[in-house]
């Protein structure tokens, strides 16, 4: 029972000092610096790795995707470079004793809904709900309700319905969304309903 008990406090002190390396370890109070001109990614890394005792792991698809840009960093810690470049490059970094993962930060998705309908409360089915300057959207089912994917951020959505003015919004907090169209009066006078279906009205 005794080895049992020693056994457990070994592993509960290894397990500490492992711990210990990945935080304490990666905020060493050392400042150092960074300056370079017209480099990718890549070189930033390979500076660090120069001045530092860490090793950066990364796929070339991050790298490549970044522009060439100056970079100056001057008497600064480590931690701090990294905060920096992972906003300026939207990267994100994962410290593990003296290894240094770098990924592409993955867009965080929220759910919302909402419906579509006019001035009199009328649902309007087949309405399309779009992401602005995105090429992905919905259309509104039978009810005039519809739901859809969006980055947690804030979001511009554009609602488009045959004879009415398109509208844009923009997203909040809400998850819920009643969003009404008025009658575009001009197109409405533009189209013509026959037993064909519908046509624009030729004009004299």
């Amino acid at each position: 029972m005794k080895k049992l008990k020693t056994y457990i406090k070994l592993y509960f002190v290894i397990s500490l000092v492992l711990t210990s390396n990945i935080v304490l370890g990666f905020n060493q109070p050392e400042k150092i610096s960074v300056i370079l001109n017209k480099v990718s990614l890549d070189k930033v890394f390979k500076a660090i790795e120069n001045k530092t005792e860490y090793t950066f792991v990364y796929d070339n698809s991050i790298v490549k995707t970044t522009i060439k840009k100056n970079y100056n960093y001057t008497n600064t810690t480590l931690k701090e470079i990294l905060a920096k470049l992972s906003e300026e490059e939207k990267i994100a970094f994962k410290v593990i004793n003296k290894t240094i993962t770098v990924a592409k930060k993955t867009k965080q998705l929220k759910t919302i809904k909402g419906i579509v309908i006019d001035k009199d409360n009328i649902p309007l089915a087949g309405a399309s709900v779009l992401i602005k300057g995105a090429k992905t959207g919905t259309t509104t089912d039978f009810d005039g309700k519809f739901s859809l994917d969006i980055n947690v951020q804030t979001t511009t959505l554009t609602v488009n319905y045959m004879g009415f003015e398109s509208k844009e919004i923009t997203t909040d907090n809400r998850s819920f969304y009643q969003i009404t169209l008025e009658e575009n009066v001009n197109a409405l006078n533009e189209v013509v309903v026959t037993a064909l279906g519908i046509k624009r009205e030729e004009k004299n």
